[in-house]
């Protein structure tokens, strides 16, 4: 509920934005835009928003190199395509994006394998696979390959 124009009705969270921002922390990651956004429904004014982002990334709560490496990693079952989407939409920078690619050690035609071979044992049929790869953000390069068994890096389109 809302006192006013953009102003929460719970009087805590809006006397202190700082100490709310802390507490969403404490579960999980966020971005620097996810976390500007959750203040400025706390009441948090522009300045405010800015300086306490400012802080949490000075005292490393807030880092979107980090987030970027650790959604990465944890989005296996993800292609490429769809895990850049997703950061670009959380607002992680160009920087930030090539810097987790860079340092990525998956194999995405590898995660892509383990998800045909489990499909297929399950009676999956081959043009419901391909679509699921391709809704996960999978290339087509690695779709392809992954569908032909071809283990090869070239891949005749």
């Amino acid at each position: 509920m809302l006192d006013g124009p953009g102003k929460p009705k719970n009087k805590k969270a809006q006397k202190n934005p700082r100490e709310s921002l802390f507490r969403l922390l404490l579960s999980r990651p966020y971005t620097e835009l996810a976390a500007a956004e959750h203040l400025k429904k706390r009441g948090a004014s522009p300045e405010e928003t800015k300086a306490i982002i400012k802080e949490f990334h000075g005292m490393g709560l807030l880092d979107d190199a980090v987030y970027a490496q650790l959604f990465l990693e944890g989005h296996e079952s993800w292609g490429l395509e769809k895990i850049c989407f997703e950061l670009r939409q959380r607002g992680v920078s160009e920087e930030n994006l090539s810097h987790a690619l860079e340092n990525y050690s998956g194999d995405e035609a590898a995660n892509a394998l383990r998800l045909v071979t489990n499909w297929k044992e399950q009676g999956v049929p081959a043009h419901r696979i391909t679509a699921r790869l391709l809704r996960r953000g999978f290339s087509m390069r690695t779709v392809r390959k992954t569908m032909s068994g071809d283990e090869t890096d070239e891949v005749e389109w």
